[in-house]
């Protein structure tokens, strides 16, 4: 399947567990169309746990801010505006409890 296929799938996918392992696999690829637009949507999943509060401790999983970074500064693309106002966001908001 070509990597955008694949990415439509894993969008799809009901599971957030499963969700994320694919579009792990497809970021890993961060100069393709699929491979920025999966590091847009991992960011995404990990500003909002809401239902799956074990998500930020799936293995290979990144901080949001790491995702958003590698989209920003990516090649010109559909997510790079979203991504810059999703960093400033995490920038001001408050961190965990130490």
């Amino acid at each position: 399947m070509g990597d955008n296929l694949k990415l439509a799938v894993a969008l799809t996918a009901t599971n957030t567990f499963d969700k994320a392992k694919d579009l792990i696999e497809l970021a890993k690829d961060e100069l393709t169309d699929a491979g920025i637009e999966a590091n847009f949507h991992l960011g995404c999943l990990r500003m909002s746990t809401g239902p799956v509060p074990a998500l930020p401790l799936m293995d290979k999983l990144k901080k949001p801010e790491d995702y958003f970074k590698i989209v920003a500064r990516a090649r010109a693309n559909p997510w790079q505006r979203d991504a810059g106002r999703r960093l400033a966001e995490l920038a001001v908001r408050p961190g965990p409890p130490e």
